[in-house]
Protein backbone atom coordinates (compact mmCIF):
# COMPACT_ATOMS: atom_id res chain seq x y z
CA UNK A 1 0.00 0.00 0.00
CA UNK A 2 1.51 3.30 -1.02
CA UNK A 3 0.84 6.31 1.67
CA UNK A 4 0.85 9.83 1.07
CA UNK A 5 3.60 10.61 2.27
CA UNK A 6 5.61 7.99 -0.41
CA UNK A 7 7.83 9.85 -3.07
CA UNK A 8 7.72 8.96 -6.24
CA UNK A 9 11.43 8.40 -8.26
CA UNK A 10 11.96 11.17 -10.48
CA UNK A 11 11.87 9.93 -13.88
CA UNK A 12 12.60 11.03 -17.43
CA UNK A 13 11.70 14.65 -18.07
CA UNK A 14 9.51 15.39 -21.78
CA UNK A 15 10.21 18.30 -23.84
CA UNK A 16 8.60 21.62 -22.78
CA UNK A 17 8.47 24.85 -23.40
CA UNK A 18 7.93 27.83 -21.33
CA UNK A 19 6.92 31.25 -21.60
CA UNK A 20 6.07 34.55 -19.87
CA UNK A 21 3.10 36.22 -19.78
CA UNK A 22 2.41 39.33 -17.73
CA UNK A 23 -0.82 40.37 -16.56
CA UNK A 24 -2.52 42.71 -14.23
CA UNK A 25 -3.16 42.68 -11.02
CA UNK A 26 -6.57 42.37 -9.28
CA UNK A 27 -7.89 43.55 -6.18
CA UNK A 28 -8.69 40.66 -4.28
CA UNK A 29 -11.72 41.06 -2.71
CA UNK A 30 -13.50 42.36 -6.46
CA UNK A 31 -12.39 38.70 -7.14
CA UNK A 32 -13.98 36.62 -4.31
CA UNK A 33 -17.10 38.60 -5.43
CA UNK A 34 -17.27 37.79 -8.89
CA UNK A 35 -16.68 33.95 -8.18
CA UNK A 36 -19.92 33.11 -6.49
CA UNK A 37 -20.93 34.43 -10.61
CA UNK A 38 -18.65 32.73 -12.87
CA UNK A 39 -19.78 29.73 -14.39
CA UNK A 40 -17.26 29.69 -17.54
CA UNK A 41 -13.52 29.94 -16.79
CA UNK A 42 -11.75 33.11 -17.63
CA UNK A 43 -8.39 34.08 -18.84
CA UNK A 44 -6.96 37.18 -16.80
CA UNK A 45 -6.32 40.14 -19.49
CA UNK A 46 -3.31 41.06 -20.75
CA UNK A 47 -1.75 44.01 -20.08
CA UNK A 48 0.91 46.75 -19.26
CA UNK A 49 2.56 46.47 -16.24
CA UNK A 50 1.09 48.40 -13.59
CA UNK A 51 2.46 51.17 -11.36
CA UNK A 52 2.11 48.48 -8.31
CA UNK A 53 5.98 47.21 -7.26
CA UNK A 54 3.62 43.89 -6.78
CA UNK A 55 2.78 42.71 -10.57
CA UNK A 56 3.34 38.98 -11.28
CA UNK A 57 2.51 37.40 -14.23
CA UNK A 58 1.72 33.76 -15.70
CA UNK A 59 4.38 31.08 -16.84
CA UNK A 60 2.77 28.79 -19.00
CA UNK A 61 4.62 25.48 -19.99
CA UNK A 62 3.58 24.30 -23.21
CA UNK A 63 3.05 24.94 -26.91
CA UNK A 64 0.17 27.55 -26.40
CA UNK A 65 -1.97 28.97 -23.45
CA UNK A 66 -4.11 26.72 -22.10
CA UNK A 67 -7.64 27.35 -21.13
CA UNK A 68 -8.15 27.34 -17.15
CA UNK A 69 -9.95 23.78 -16.54
CA UNK A 70 -13.17 23.29 -14.96
CA UNK A 71 -13.96 22.56 -11.53
CA UNK A 72 -13.05 19.49 -9.80
CA UNK A 73 -15.56 17.76 -11.49
CA UNK A 74 -13.88 18.13 -15.35
CA UNK A 75 -11.34 15.74 -14.23
CA UNK A 76 -10.25 12.51 -12.86
CA UNK A 77 -10.16 9.39 -11.04
CA UNK A 78 -9.15 6.09 -11.63
CA UNK A 79 -8.02 4.49 -7.89
CA UNK A 80 -5.39 3.18 -9.99
CA UNK A 81 -1.55 3.85 -8.30
CA UNK A 82 0.50 6.42 -10.65
CA UNK A 83 1.84 5.36 -13.65
CA UNK A 84 5.55 4.60 -14.14
CA UNK A 85 7.82 7.82 -15.95
CA UNK A 86 7.58 7.20 -19.36
CA UNK A 87 9.68 9.45 -22.34
CA UNK A 88 12.72 9.84 -23.88
CA UNK A 89 15.80 10.33 -21.33
CA UNK A 90 17.24 12.55 -24.20
CA UNK A 91 14.72 15.13 -23.16
CA UNK A 92 16.62 16.38 -19.99
CA UNK A 93 17.62 18.92 -17.72
CA UNK A 94 19.54 20.80 -20.82
CA UNK A 95 16.33 21.30 -23.08
CA UNK A 96 14.59 22.31 -20.11
CA UNK A 97 17.41 25.22 -19.38
CA UNK A 98 17.62 25.96 -22.86
CA UNK A 99 13.77 26.42 -22.93
CA UNK A 100 13.95 28.69 -19.84
CA UNK A 101 16.83 30.80 -21.83
CA UNK A 102 14.21 31.54 -24.18
CA UNK A 103 11.86 32.59 -21.74
CA UNK A 104 14.18 35.06 -20.38
CA UNK A 105 14.84 36.98 -24.11
CA UNK A 106 11.29 36.73 -24.60
CA UNK A 107 10.14 38.09 -21.34
CA UNK A 108 13.04 41.10 -21.28
CA UNK A 109 12.35 41.76 -24.64
CA UNK A 110 8.40 42.47 -24.12
CA UNK A 111 8.15 44.19 -20.93
CA UNK A 112 10.47 46.11 -18.57
CA UNK A 113 8.79 44.82 -15.42
CA UNK A 114 9.37 41.35 -16.06
CA UNK A 115 12.54 41.42 -13.61
CA UNK A 116 10.22 43.35 -10.43
CA UNK A 117 7.69 40.37 -11.38
CA UNK A 118 9.92 37.81 -10.57
CA UNK A 119 10.71 39.78 -7.71
CA UNK A 120 7.81 40.21 -6.28
CA UNK A 121 7.67 36.12 -5.69
CA UNK A 122 11.05 36.03 -4.34
CA UNK A 123 10.89 38.60 -1.91
CA UNK A 124 7.99 36.57 -0.10
CA UNK A 125 4.45 35.48 -0.18
CA UNK A 126 2.78 32.35 -0.64
CA UNK A 127 2.25 30.53 -4.26
CA UNK A 128 -1.06 28.85 -4.11
CA UNK A 129 -1.93 26.13 -6.57
CA UNK A 130 -3.75 23.22 -7.76
CA UNK A 131 -2.16 19.69 -7.79
CA UNK A 132 -0.93 18.98 -11.21
CA UNK A 133 -2.85 16.70 -14.24
CA UNK A 134 -4.18 13.90 -12.86
CA UNK A 135 -5.87 10.04 -14.53
CA UNK A 136 -9.38 10.13 -16.05
CA UNK A 137 -12.24 10.72 -13.74
CA UNK A 138 -14.33 12.79 -11.55
CA UNK A 139 -12.96 13.28 -7.69
CA UNK A 140 -11.98 10.47 -5.96
CA UNK A 141 -13.55 7.12 -6.20
CA UNK A 142 -16.32 5.60 -3.75
CA UNK A 143 -14.64 4.25 -0.84
CA UNK A 144 -11.26 5.97 -0.78
CA UNK A 145 -9.10 6.72 2.06
CA UNK A 146 -6.97 9.67 2.58
CA UNK A 147 -3.89 6.95 4.61
CA UNK A 148 -4.14 5.03 1.21
CA UNK A 149 -3.01 6.63 -2.40
CA UNK A 150 -4.28 3.40 -4.00
CA UNK A 151 -8.04 4.31 -3.56
CA UNK A 152 -7.73 8.01 -4.72
CA UNK A 153 -7.35 9.69 -7.94
CA UNK A 154 -3.70 9.82 -8.44
CA UNK A 155 -1.35 12.41 -10.61
CA UNK A 156 -0.60 10.84 -14.11
CA UNK A 157 2.63 10.23 -15.59
CA UNK A 158 2.18 14.04 -17.79
CA UNK A 159 1.15 15.57 -14.52
CA UNK A 160 4.34 14.59 -12.62
CA UNK A 161 6.42 15.90 -15.81
CA UNK A 162 4.12 18.84 -15.48
CA UNK A 163 4.78 19.39 -11.53
CA UNK A 164 9.00 18.66 -12.26
CA UNK A 165 9.33 21.42 -15.06
CA UNK A 166 7.18 23.89 -12.34
CA UNK A 167 9.46 23.64 -9.90
CA UNK A 168 12.91 23.90 -12.22
CA UNK A 169 11.67 26.94 -13.79
CA UNK A 170 11.04 28.78 -10.49
CA UNK A 171 15.09 27.39 -9.62
CA UNK A 172 16.37 28.85 -12.74
CA UNK A 173 14.86 31.61 -12.30
CA UNK A 174 16.45 32.44 -8.81
CA UNK A 175 13.12 31.52 -6.58
CA UNK A 176 13.62 29.64 -3.92
CA UNK A 177 11.10 28.43 -1.68
CA UNK A 178 11.15 28.31 1.92
CA UNK A 179 8.70 25.61 3.50
CA UNK A 180 6.41 23.29 1.23
CA UNK A 181 2.42 22.68 2.46
CA UNK A 182 -0.10 20.32 0.93
CA UNK A 183 -3.13 18.76 1.06
CA UNK A 184 -3.78 15.38 2.89
CA UNK A 185 -4.76 14.07 -0.69
CA UNK A 186 -1.88 11.92 -2.64
CA UNK A 187 -2.23 14.00 -5.80
CA UNK A 188 -1.34 16.71 -4.06
CA UNK A 189 1.79 15.82 -1.81
CA UNK A 190 2.99 14.36 -5.13
CA UNK A 191 2.56 17.80 -6.80
CA UNK A 192 4.70 19.06 -4.05
CA UNK A 193 7.26 16.24 -3.86
CA UNK A 194 7.77 16.80 -7.50
CA UNK A 195 8.25 20.30 -7.32
CA UNK A 196 10.35 20.80 -4.68
CA UNK A 197 12.21 17.27 -3.96
CA UNK A 198 14.45 18.63 -1.93
CA UNK A 199 12.18 20.11 0.94
CA UNK A 200 9.82 18.57 3.55
CA UNK A 201 6.38 18.67 2.65
CA UNK A 202 4.02 19.50 5.61
CA UNK A 203 0.21 18.79 5.85
CA UNK A 204 -2.42 21.55 6.43
CA UNK A 205 -5.42 21.04 7.28
CA UNK A 206 -7.02 23.82 5.66
CA UNK A 207 -5.68 22.83 1.93
CA UNK A 208 -7.75 19.71 2.19
CA UNK A 209 -10.25 19.41 -0.03
CA UNK A 210 -14.36 20.55 0.64
CA UNK A 211 -15.63 19.21 -2.71
CA UNK A 212 -18.76 17.22 -3.12
CA UNK A 213 -19.45 18.20 1.08
CA UNK A 214 -16.12 17.05 2.14
CA UNK A 215 -14.68 19.22 5.05
CA UNK A 216 -15.97 23.01 5.90
CA UNK A 217 -15.59 25.45 3.25
CA UNK A 218 -16.27 28.46 5.42
CA UNK A 219 -13.86 27.13 8.36
CA UNK A 220 -10.88 26.18 6.30
CA UNK A 221 -11.07 29.06 3.87
CA UNK A 222 -11.50 31.46 7.28
CA UNK A 223 -8.10 29.27 8.67
CA UNK A 224 -6.07 29.38 5.19
CA UNK A 225 -6.37 33.65 5.02
CA UNK A 226 -5.73 33.69 8.27
CA UNK A 227 -2.71 31.38 8.01
CA UNK A 228 -1.32 33.51 5.11
CA UNK A 229 -2.11 36.87 7.08
CA UNK A 230 0.35 36.09 9.51
CA UNK A 231 2.95 34.93 7.40
CA UNK A 232 6.40 36.50 8.54
CA UNK A 233 7.51 39.47 6.30
CA UNK A 234 10.36 37.64 3.50
CA UNK A 235 9.26 34.25 4.12
CA UNK A 236 8.92 32.29 0.82
CA UNK A 237 5.94 28.97 0.71
CA UNK A 238 4.48 27.25 -1.64
CA UNK A 239 0.92 25.26 -1.01
CA UNK A 240 -1.06 22.58 -2.61
CA UNK A 241 -4.41 22.40 -2.69
CA UNK A 242 -7.33 22.08 -5.13
CA UNK A 243 -9.51 23.68 -7.52
CA UNK A 244 -12.86 24.70 -4.83
CA UNK A 245 -10.62 25.73 -2.24
CA UNK A 246 -8.65 28.05 -4.33
CA UNK A 247 -11.80 29.22 -5.91
CA UNK A 248 -13.17 29.92 -2.53
CA UNK A 249 -10.22 31.96 -1.09
CA UNK A 250 -9.65 34.11 -4.51
CA UNK A 251 -11.92 33.63 -6.96
CA UNK A 252 -9.59 32.28 -9.29
CA UNK A 253 -10.80 28.76 -11.49
CA UNK A 254 -7.38 27.36 -11.92
CA UNK A 255 -6.57 24.53 -14.59
CA UNK A 256 -4.70 21.88 -12.73
CA UNK A 257 -1.16 23.18 -12.64
CA UNK A 258 -2.11 26.31 -12.10
CA UNK A 259 -1.10 28.76 -8.97
CA UNK A 260 -1.93 32.27 -7.67
CA UNK A 261 0.37 34.47 -5.84
CA UNK A 262 -1.05 35.25 -2.50
CA UNK A 263 0.57 38.03 0.35
CA UNK A 264 0.02 39.42 3.40
CA UNK A 265 -1.63 42.54 3.07
CA UNK A 266 -0.28 44.28 6.34
CA UNK A 267 -3.76 45.04 7.70
CA UNK A 268 -4.57 41.62 8.79
CA UNK A 269 -5.98 40.48 5.10
CA UNK A 270 -4.18 38.62 2.02
CA UNK A 271 -3.40 40.53 -1.34
CA UNK A 272 -3.77 38.62 -4.32
CA UNK A 273 -1.00 39.55 -6.32
CA UNK A 274 -1.14 37.48 -9.68
CA UNK A 275 -1.41 34.44 -11.44
CA UNK A 276 1.04 31.36 -12.62
CA UNK A 277 -0.39 29.36 -14.76
CA UNK A 278 1.64 25.97 -15.17
CA UNK A 279 1.07 23.33 -17.97
CA UNK A 280 2.81 20.68 -18.64
CA UNK A 281 3.46 19.46 -22.27
CA UNK A 282 0.99 16.70 -23.34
Amino acid sequence: MRTPLDRSPRGPRPRWQARWIVGRTRDLPARAAQSSARTTPSHSPLCSISSSPLVVGRFQFGSSVAPDGPPETETSMTGRQPKSYSGSPHMNRRHALQALGGLMLQATGAHAGYGAALASLRAGGVLLLRHAQTEPGIGDPPGFRIDDCGTQRNLSAAGRAQARAAGDALRAHGVRIDAVYSSAWCRCIDTAAQMFPDLRVDLLPALNSFFDGQGDRERQTAALRDWIAKLDEGRRVAMVTHQVNVLALTGDNLAMGGAVLIAPDGRGGIRRLGRVVLDGDQ
